[in-house]
């Protein structure tokens, strides 16, 4: 409940951030440069005078959704080549799963580095390069549970009376690892935010000046002596979120396996 409420809490500001930033995110102010966190400006403003609380808002919106649709471009290949390696195996699943053993061969925000190398900065590369990255999980995990369930009783029977493979794969196995592609999901959200920011923060994802949570840092790391504000107030806000979506996905995780009820 505790994640809950800080994911409501940052999806709310989130989408209502045009109507709760006291600032443009974007509006430059050199008579406020470096000022102190106040009633005014309560995350203090950076560089360019420019509100830190204001873009903190802004940037969720950008972090958020970046995180979002990469798990859904992770998740769909990802899902239909479990699916695939799990029920059908032979020659076809060892070649899908040789395929994800190559691409697990480099850690995830390595391959990320080198799709966004060859693609270029900006914001639709990151999403492309964490979501492909993400890819191989989503299968390895998928077939695993095909696995389990093709052998229960149900889809026996069901093979038995001629239904065809589509059908079966559809009404039958998908519906009962539908909770772990869930749990799955709702974990790498926050992998998904925590690469793209850091793929920000290295200068080859999102561009300044749009805000987002890993610009702000990287903005704010040559002034942590003179204004540490820049960089600890969006850091505590950032750490808040990926903590409050690992737990919530834990928590996910305990519910859907009754093995972990005690």
């Amino acid at each position: 409940m505790v994640s809950l409420t800080v994911l409501g809490v940052v999806a709310c500001a989130a989408l209502f951030a045009p109507l709760i930033s006291p600032y443009d995110p974007l509006a430059v102010d050199p008579a406020n440069q470096f000022a102190y966190p106040d009633a005014q400006h309560l995350l203090g403003t950076d560089l360019f005078g420019r509100d830190v609380f204001s873009r903190v808002l802004y940037g969720s919106r950008v972090s958020l959704s970046v995180g979002f649709l990469a798990v859904l471009i992770a998740c769909v290949p990802g899902v239909a080549l479990g699916l695939a390696a799990g029920y059908f195996r032979g020659r076809l699943g060892a070649v899908i799963m040789r395929l994800m053993d190559m691409v697990l061969a480099f850690p995830g925000i390595l391959l990320s580095l080198s799709i966004v190398a060859m693609l270029g900065p900006g914001l639709v590369n990151v999403i492309l390069a964490v979501g492909i990255a993400g890819i191989p999980n989503y299968t390895r995990v998928v077939r695993g549970q095909v696995l389990t369930v093709r052998k229960a009783l149900y889809v026996r029977a069901a093979y038995s009376l001629g239904i065809g493979h589509w059908r079966i794969i559809s009404r039958h196995i998908f519906p009962n690892v539908l909770g772990s592609i869930i749990v799955l999901m709702t974990t790498d959200v926050a992998w998904c935010i925590l690469s793209a920011s850091s793929l920000s923060f290295l200068g080859l994802g999102v561009q300044p000046p749009t805000p987002d949570w890993g610009v702000i840092l990287s903005e704010g790391r040559s002034y942590m002596y003179q204004a540490p504000w820049i960089t600890v107030g969006p850091g505590l806000i950032f750490m808040a979120t990926i903590l409050a979506i690992n737990l919530l996905g834990d928590s996910l995780r305990d519910t859907a396996d009754p093995r972990l009820r005690t």
